[in-house]
């Protein structure tokens, strides 16, 4: 395996892009190819810049003592921690700062320890929890199809916390930003990623333009 296909397989791990199909999405509209095995390097490369501009950051070479971030329950873990930063809650999106607030939950000292659905789980739900009081809304009983998704979700409350007054209205926001019809509710995963970051971006610039 080559190492920009580790970055690639790293960058989806990253965004949370876990489902076949919209890897191969990302693929074909990147380079007309459906596969990895099919591309040259050069556009292994084009890849790997499009999940760059997704919002990946990948790490530099692991040194000693650094976090490793392996682990089942780690990609869910990660959306939620960037999910934090991106609505302003946390500061520190590195990993060293999600292994420290594992190690308060758990006394487990790193995510690839983390085997166990109970330990996962209280992890994943104080998350959830510190999300909820920013303003995020996990229930989904009712919701139609399109405001289920994770990144809806998340979009959501960062867009009452930059409009409270509800104006502009979520979804004609959420469409002008990515160029979409007014009526259109047909947003991907990673383009709810991109929306995600870009509101993150905006609501740490509101709060340092408040700060001063």
């Amino acid at each position: 395996m080559t190492n920009l296909i580790r970055v690639i397989h790293s960058g989806f791990r990253a965004l949370a892009i876990d489902d076949d199909a919209e890897k191969r999405d990302i693929y074909q509209r990147i380079t007309g190819k459906a596969g990895l095995k099919l591309m040259t390097s050069n556009e292994h490369q084009a890849v790997a810049d499009e999940l760059r501009r997704l919002g990946f950051k990948p790490a530099p070479k692991r040194l000693q003592g650094q976090p490793d971030m392996s682990g089942k329950y780690s990609a869910k873990v990660q959306a939620l921690w960037i999910a934090l930063y991106n609505l302003g809650v946390v500061k520190d999106r590195r990993d060293s700062a999600i292994t420290a607030f594992v190690r308060g939950q758990t006394s487990i000292e790193a995510m690839r320890f983390v085997h166990h659905h109970d330990d996962a789980s209280a992890v994943i739900e104080a998350l959830k929890a510190i999300a909820a009081r920013a303003g995020v809304n996990w229930s989904v009983k009712g919701k139609a199809k399109h405001e289920e998704a994770f990144g809806c979700q998340i979009a959501r409350a960062q867009w009452k916390i930059l409009h409270p007054t509800g104006e502009p209205e979520f979804w004609a926001g959420i469409n002008a930003m990515l160029g979409k019809p007014a009526s259109s509710r047909a947003v991907s995963k990673e383009e709810w990623i991109a929306v995600m970051n870009e509101l993150g971006t905006r609501i740490r610039l509101q709060k340092t333009a408040g700060a001063k």
